[in-house]
């Protein structure tokens, strides 16, 4: 998740993109000052396999820049099993 540099973006993101029975399993985030944007790992767990297509459905609405990593691509064994 690419969040804005602005207050409220992650509250944003808990009310908005996810849905009440998601749950947070993993959050990774390092401000940086003087930056428009501040990444974050954010692994979830959601409550029914049905709820994933809509989860995507919001993200994809948001401003909030989302981007879903798929086990064992590069990206995710880097960032997930290291």
């Amino acid at each position: 998740v690419n969040f804005p540099q602005e207050p409220g973006q992650l509250r944003h993101f808990l009310n908005d993109i996810l849905g009440p029975d998601d749950d947070i399993t993993l959050f990774e985030y390092l401000k940086r000052n003087n930056r428009e944007t501040g990444a974050a790992l954010v692994g979830l767990e959601l409550g029914r396999a049905s709820d994933f297509d809509p989860l995507v459905e919001r993200m994809n609405a948001s401003r909030i820049d989302c981007r879903h990593l798929m086990p064992g691509t590069p990206e995710y064994e880097y960032l997930v099993n290291t």
